[in-house]
């Protein structure tokens, strides 16, 4: 279970990288993503799931997307798409996971998001 966490934390290493680089986010912000996102990793990836961890990873991808959002009003779009991508990508592949699990559609998934 700790080398996938580990394999999907190094996948985010370069735009982790990349924000750093451009200025969107410090060493120390960049270090603090990467522990939150292996904690939240950590919790979905358990034998026991629970609909509230899945919705706690999703819900941290989205504050970083958004993050991201309001940090570019710097003028920054280099990668940025491939940046916002891989976030919507990673959302995505948690929403198959949790819907598969307990054979609900995404819009279900968002309902219950909702009613939190």
């Amino acid at each position: 279970m700790a080398e996938i966490i580990q394999e999907r934390i190094e996948d985010r290493l370069p735009e982790l990288e990349q924000l750093e680089r451009i200025g969107l986010f410090s060493h120390a912000e960049i270090n603090a993503i990467i522990k939150k996102a292996s904690d939240l990793q950590y919790r979905i990836q358990g034998r026991a799931l629970f609909k509230d961890d899945f919705i706690n990873y999703v819900q941290h991808e989205i504050n970083l997307f958004e993050q991201i959002q309001r940090r570019t009003r710097i003028g920054y779009s280099f990668k940025k798409d491939e940046i916002e991508n891989s976030i919507v990508h990673r959302v995505q592949g948690v929403f198959q996971r949790a819907s598969a699990k307990w054979k609900v559609s995404d819009q279900g998934i968002l309902n219950f998001m909702r009613c939190e």
